[in-house]
């Protein structure tokens, strides 16, 4: 997963590529359209690190949708064994 968002950033074109592979009954104007918005917009993250600031905000959404009571400890719920394992990555 790290590799494939460190790519996305580093490759629009060749991520338009794969995306129109991806999805070919969509119409390759509107599939090109939304991969450059979604990295412009920073829809994908840089990398799969999780802090704890991006973790309040997706858990408060959650939080708001009723699909959560409360926000979870972050040291309990996310493992940064893995993530940073995946950050030193070469």
């Amino acid at each position: 997963m790290e590799m494939a968002m460190r790519f996305m950033t580093k490759n629009e074109a060749k991520t338009v590529e794969i995306a129109k592979k991806e999805f070919p009954t969509l119409d390759p104007v509107v599939v090109e359209a939304a991969v450059k918005r979604m990295l412009g917009d920073g829809v994908y993250p840089p990398s799969v690190d999780i802090t704890a600031d991006a973790l309040k905000v997706s858990m408060d959404t959650q939080i708001a949708l009723g699909n959560l009571a409360s926000q979870p400890d972050y040291k309990a719920f996310v493992v940064k064994k893995f993530i940073d394992q995946a950050l030193a990555m070469k």
